[in-house]
């Protein structure tokens, strides 16, 4: 069996300070520790050098969508400070930084019929600066920034969406396959079919029931005709690996009841299973598709269900990653409970409510703003989420690729630096040491 890696991608900073209780010298020496960001975020430069329009450049300026209507229009400004910020990196220590590329800088038009080579450029400096500083490049193909000229062409909904991806990756290989040695082709398709085609908090802003599943199954096969391109094309010669990374909370049962137990082990069929059953079972999870069909054909819905693999299709899912990147920020308790709605909803679909348990300790750093904060200090979670994928998944290779506390605008943030030692500490102290990452 492989050895299982974990990466922590978070601002480590703050936990050089933390004193004896942080047990930092304790992890094995295949355990690598780096940062990571996504381009829409960091770079800015949203309109310069050729880059076309993101979903989220139209979604970030339209009134209401976002805080203030702000947007990544100038964000951190990485792409005018690449040398400074690689300074800023070597002074971390860390080994690898994780960073997505941005399609419409690349082509601006989302296909290969507009190529901007001063995108290109911008990345070719990007990572020879880095190797050139001793630190590896760890890439996301796509990290929600969709050009917007697909969109208007339909999106992750169109079937068009899985060769465009496949194009565009195939550029990306092209150019930096010499210097990218991890590659992850999708980051959280959850939030991108969920939360960009559902409830409209993320961008393009759709809100349609039933719309999660189909995205979802583009981003399935898209991911699947990457990584087999790869294979066929690239690994002999570049040696890498390609991944996909998913997004998962930690589920408890709200008792010992045995209607509880059964909604939590649902809850991670439909967030874990959803994406990670079809790479190694080549289908999705049978008691997926028989709940939504049932649930959506009670309510009137009956086109509304889990699309069917081909043969073909489940052919180019099974084994179709090299590892699985985690995205892991809270725990929820969950409780088994009938939706009796009339509007079907993926959270409708389960049958069951998510809460808090309020004796967990809180870490929002305004909670006279917000008393009901989900924001705990739950390190176990991600130490059980990820002994729960090793188990369940043969053992597969594993990145954390996003863990961490959002910012409060200050550097008084004390609130970050315990949330960093707790889940760092989880995943040392806890079992996952000596029964996976020596196996």
């Amino acid at each position: 069996m492989k050895n299982t890696n974990f990466v922590t991608f978070g601002l480590i900073l703050a936990v050089f300070n933390v004193g004896a209780e942080f047990t930092f010298d304790k992890y094995p020496e295949h355990f690598i520790f780096g940062v990571g960001s996504a381009a829409y975020v960091t770079e800015g430069a949203w309109d310069i050098d050729g880059k076309g329009p993101s979903i989220w450049d139209e979604f970030s300026i339209k009134s209401g969508w976002t805080e203030s209507s702000d947007g990544g229009q100038i964000a951190a400004n990485g792409y005018h400070y690449v040398q400074e910020d690689v300074q800023r990196l070597k002074h971390l220590g860390v080994s690898h930084y994780k960073l997505s590329l941005s399609w419409p800088r690349l082509l601006p038009h989302g296909t290969n019929s507009s190529i901007n080579e001063a995108g290109f450029q911008y990345y070719d400096y990007v990572f020879d600066e880095l190797l050139a500083n001793g630190i590896k490049p760890f890439v996301a193909l796509y990290h929600w920034d969709l050009p917007q000229t697909l969109q208007d062409d339909g999106g992750w909904l169109s079937s068009d969406s899985i060769t465009w991806f496949k194009d565009y990756a195939n550029l990306c290989f092209e150019r930096y396959g010499d210097r990218v040695k991890l590659w992850t082709t999708i980051e959280d398709p959850f939030s991108i079919a969920y939360k960009g085609y559902v409830t409209g908090e993320h961008a393009p802003g759709f809100q349609h029931s039933g719309n999660e599943y189909k995205v979802g199954h583009q981003l399935l096969l898209a991911h699947a005709e990457v990584y087999q391109l790869y294979q066929s094309k690239f690994r002999g010669h570049q040696g890498g690996e390609v991944g996909l990374t998913i997004s998962s909370d930690w589920y408890v049962a709200s008792t010992e009841d045995e209607d509880d137990i059964d909604a939590a082990r649902r809850a991670f069929t439909f967030r874990v299973g959803w994406f990670l059953e079809p790479l190694y079972r080549g289908d999705y999870p049978r008691v997926m598709k028989q709940r939504i069909a049932h649930k959506r054909k009670t309510l009137g819905y009956r086109h509304q269900k889990l699309p069917k693999f081909t043969s073909e299709d489940k052919a180019k899912l099974i084994g179709a990653t090299d590892f699985i990147g985690i995205s892991h920020f809270k725990t929820k308790l969950v409780t088994g409970q009938v939706n009796t709605s009339p509007s079907p909803d993926f959270y409708n679909d389960q049958d069951l409510v998510l809460s808090v348990d309020p004796s967990w300790p809180k870490l929002e750093y305004r909670p006279e703003l917000n008393h009901e904060s989900d924001r705990r200090l739950t390190g176990f979670g991600l130490e059980e989420l990820l002994k729960y994928v090793t188990s369940s998944y043969d053992n597969p290779v594993i990145y954390v690729t996003q863990n961490g506390l959002d910012t409060c605008g200050t550097l008084k943030d004390q609130h970050r630096i315990e949330y960093i030692r707790d889940y760092t500490n989880s995943v040392l102290q806890g079992k996952l040491i000596s029964t996976s990452l020596y196996n």
